[in-house]
């Protein structure tokens, strides 16, 4: 880049001046090539050998390496040095929720980066987002969220906050928070339009929900987005509405790919694609053709996992509507109900009302599942509601 061509003038200079700087071998390594890693921890350990207790060097050395264990390690090193730097603390938080999975751990690293620097963004964001994916703990999330938004009061802060409102079912609180967007702005104005669209689809408005994502659609468009057309929106509001015949001529005349079962397959379309044109089939009674395409894209189960990132919540309710689709309903309704067991409420809150479950909605093992995870979610909201009044 321009900035790390500028760095790398500076960077000549100091060293013909001074060749034993420690921040001078920091820069080389930060600023090479990644691909050229041999020289990159070279610097690095140039630098820690000519100051072991500079911080900045065990911190990018830990940012420009792939090994996650050595990564740890450097940060461990750096804390040691500087135990109270929120940027330290932040990449110790991560590493031990993503990879070490010790939640309780990474719950208390947040809070510490809070209590040193109340206005860390980061901090809130991925409290929050733990307190939800992890414990199942929506309104503490949404307090974390709250208090992130008096803090900071940010576009991202206020995103957070009303995409928590809104699976809380608080959806006149997530609209109301809408107005504090700033419409001129083309992100903002897309995330207000697309939180709208989700609150009329959760809330069962259907009559404002096709003009929601008409307008979604087009601000997307206007913003030069070509994953996005206004066909592909009403396809998925046919869907929505279960018009299945509408639904698959879509497919058929826009994604014929996504039914062809001679051609490889790549994921370049959204994950649950294929989900739905296979649950699409099976409603339509075109029963010999979604057991082909099924066969096809039996590596999908295996791609979520990589696919969806490091939330087990989702890879588990992607598993669930791949479990229906193979007729196995039965061990559907235990997946949900192991992953209420395990407090992973968010993704069944998010999709109970999905036209894929329409497949079980009969079965009184998943009607308990529907109304526990619908009871959980109201004492949630209610036990925030109860947060925003104050004490009595």
């Amino acid at each position: 880049s321009e900035a790390d061509s500028i760095a790398a003038i500076y960077l000549d200079t100091a060293m013909t001046l001074n060749d034993q700087l420690a921040e001078a071998y920091t820069l080389k390594g930060a600023i090479l090539p990644s691909d050229q890693e041999e020289e990159i921890e070279a610097a690095f350990l140039k630098a820690i050998e000519l100051n072991p207790n500079y911080e900045r060097a065990y911190h990018w050395y830990a940012v420009n390496t792939n090994n996650l264990e050595k990564r740890d390690s450097l940060i461990s090193l750096a804390l040691n040095i500087n135990p109270l730097s929120p940027v330290l603390l932040i990449n110790k938080a991560n590493y031990t929720r993503y990879y070490d999975k010790d939640y309780n751990e990474a719950k208390r690293l947040y809070e510490k980066i809070i209590s040193i620097e109340p206005k860390y963004e980061q901090a809130y964001e991925r409290l929050a987002s733990l307190l939800r994916h992890e414990y199942g703990m929506l309104d503490s999330a949404a307090i974390y969220n709250y208090k992130g938004v008096q803090a900071l009061g940010t576009f991202v802060m206020r995103e957070d906050y009303i995409e928590t409102l809104t699976e809380l079912g608080l959806f006149e609180e997530a609209l109301e928070e809408l107005n504090a967007y700033d419409l001129t702005n083309p992100q903002h104005a897309i995330s207000a339009k697309f939180a709208e669209a989700t609150i009329a689809e959760r809330s069962g408005d259907f009559g404002s929900l096709e003009p929601r994502l008409r307008e979604f659609a087009q601000l997307m468009i206007s913003i030069g987005n070509t994953a996005v057309s206004e066909e592909l929106i009403l396809a998925q509001y046919a869907y929505i509405k279960r018009d299945y015949e509408t639904f698959l001529q879509y497919n058929q005349q826009y994604r014929p790919e996504l039914l062809d079962t001679k051609k490889e397959q790549k994921i370049d379309f959204t994950i649950t694609d294929p989900f739905l044109v296979i649950h699409t089939l099976l409603e339509l009674e075109r029963n010999d053709e979604a057991e082909a395409l099924l066969e096809h894209y039996a590596y999908l189960p295996d791609s979520i996992q990589t696919t969806m990132g490091l939330y087990d919540d989702w890879n588990e309710i992607f598993e669930v509507f791949y479990t229906i689709l193979n007729g196995d309903h039965e061990q559907a309704i235990d997946l949900l109900e192991a992953s209420i067991e395990k407090k992973h409420y968010i993704p069944i809150i998010r999709f109970k009302d999905h036209p894929i479950l329409d497949l079980l909605r009969e079965q009184p093992r998943f009607m308990a599942v529907a109304n526990e995870i619908e009871s959980i979610q109201k004492e949630q909201a209610q036990n925030f509601r109860n947060y925003l009044r104050g004490p009595d």
